[in-house]
């Protein structure tokens, strides 16, 4: 800086700072660009992240309104087969049965009637599941009785009947429990996770009735799955 030499001490004073003005000037000016590029880069991020965030829900809440119809269908279905059961079930008991009047083909439309329904169940469950399983074992069970219409299985068909309801209880309550998680973690539960929240709240709503259906070879797996 010799060429300072040629200025008073006031003017390279004043020189100086100019030029160290121009460098601190000059430093703020890339900071500021880089911060900006810096939060250009976070608010990108964080935008990209808020839609996936914002997808995720939006097909969680799809995902939950279809299980949601799916839940009314197989209430309806399960009200459906229980009122019919409740009807024909009547006729198994003794005392009933001679004061309820009902024609042989009336009868027979009614079992038919059922095992429509059972079908309607069937493709609303999942057939690999082991309450599904069970369900459609014990309801096989009641067509069986009642087409035989026995009045000497009242006490079995009441029996299979209230397994039946609980079955029905168990499936409705998870699958509305599943709606609840999924809705929370943002994301759809798995097989182990399902399998555990239908064991729960089995074991809630009656452990006896619960031990009694625990067996065959869907019990065996669906065992293992709760105990991951």
């Amino acid at each position: 800086m010799k060429f300072l030499t040629n200025f008073s001490v006031q003017a390279q004073v004043a020189i100086i700072s100019g030029i160290v003005g121009l460098f601190v000037t000059l430093i703020n000016l890339l900071v500021t660009v880089i911060m900006a590029k810096r939060n250009e880069k976070v608010s990108r991020e964080i935008s990209e992240k808020n839609i996936e965030t914002l997808e995720k829900r939006r097909f969680i809440d799809a995902i939950s309104m279809q299980r949601i119809e799916w839940i009314n269908k197989l209430r309806d279905k399960f009200v459906e087969f229980i009122s019919i059961c409740t009807d024909l079930g009547m006729l198994t008991d003794s005392d009933i049965s001679q004061r309820v009047k009902i024609t042989d083909s009336e009868y027979k439309e009614k079992v038919t009637r059922l095992a429509a329904i059972k079908a309607d169940i069937e493709f609303l469950l999942n057939p690999t599941e082991f309450f599904s399983i069970k369900l459609n074992q014990y309801i096989l069970k009641i067509i069986d009785t009642l087409d035989k219409r026995d009045q000497s299985v009242f006490n079995t068909y009441m029996s299979n009947m209230q397994i039946i309801i609980f079955i029905g209880q168990v499936i409705l309550k998870s699958e509305w429990k599943r709606i609840k998680v999924e809705t929370e973690k943002g994301r759809e539960i798995d097989e182990v996770e399902m399998a555990k929240i239908f064991n729960n709240v089995a074991e809630k709503i009656d452990a006896k009735k619960y031990k009694s259906i625990k067996k065959g070879k869907e019990w065996i797996e669906f065992e293992k799955l709760i105990e991951q």
